[in-house]
């Protein structure tokens, strides 16, 4: 009998040491995602930044080359 149970306190700490090891791997997991999705919005932050400045003067030269073309023709 004392063998059945030595067996099977083997087994309960071997799935014991499992179940911590894959907690341990899921908060790593965690870890990387969270840090990914920051980089990432931080890389669109920066990607906005640079490309904002192309975006408002373009709107700057079509409104110029509206109201340009609006009174140079008389309209």
């Amino acid at each position: 009998m004392q063998m059945k149970i030595d067996k099977f306190t083997n087994v309960k700490k071997a799935m014991d040491d499992m179940v911590f090891a894959l907690k341990k791997e899921q908060a790593d997991e965690v870890k990387q995602k969270d840090f990914c999705v920051e980089e990432f919005r931080k890389n669109q932050l920066q990607t906005e930044d640079k490309t904002r400045p192309d975006a408002q003067r373009f709107l700057l030269t079509l409104t110029v080359t509206h109201v340009t073309h609006h009174f140079c023709s008389g309209s």
